[in-house]
């Protein structure tokens, strides 16, 4: 099994070696050394990919390498999990808004949905709300929208949602 992970986040040329392994041709030809020959998968050999749809530093995955998978499975952040790990509800509320706002938005314009707060995002803001409050704990979610421009649709839900105005950065002991 050949496990890619995160492979958004791989050089182009990554994605141009690995497309004869997931083809029908099952192998893999190394440019750089062509006095080698081309490595042949075993029998019942897989690849696997995962990937962030939107995240920082990722880009869309060519449709050459996508066609060749012929299972797509979805995996999103179940906030019923997040809340059991101890996530403040406000937190669970304003991302379940953001998503739904994501999942609109996308339908109207037939295109991928905007960001959203994952779990991992939401576990920081908690942390962050523990040890220094609320403005740090919203801070670190608006800070893991990749999209500047959206940023100010994920302050508006948190103030909205927590009541109080945030501020997009957090001033600790003259550091910023």
């Amino acid at each position: 099994m050949l496990l890619l992970d995160e492979a958004n986040r791989a050089p182009e040329d990554v994605h141009a070696a690995i497309l004869s392994a997931t083809d029908a041709r099952r192998q893999v030809v190394i440019d750089a050394r062509p006095d080698l020959p081309p490595i042949s998968a075993a029998e019942g050999f897989m690849t696997i990919i995962t990937y962030n749809d939107v995240d920082h530093g990722t880009r869309p995955l060519p449709t050459a390498l996508l066609r060749r998978f012929a299972v797509h499975i979805e995996v999103d952040t179940d906030y019923t999990v997040v809340a059991a790990e101890g996530v403040d509800e406000r937190f669970i509320r304003a991302a379940e808004n953001l998503r739904t706002r994501a999942m609109e938005w996308a339908q109207t314009h037939s295109a991928a949905p905007l960001w959203y707060p994952q779990a991992g995002a939401l576990l920081a803001a908690q942390r962050s709300l523990d040890l220094l409050g609320v403005a740090a704990g919203a801070a670190v979610l608006v800070a893991d929208c990749p999209d500047p421009a959206y940023r100010g649709e994920v302050v508006s839900i948190l103030e909205s949602v927590f009541g109080v105005p945030i501020t997009p950065s957090v001033r600790l002991g003259g550091l910023r």
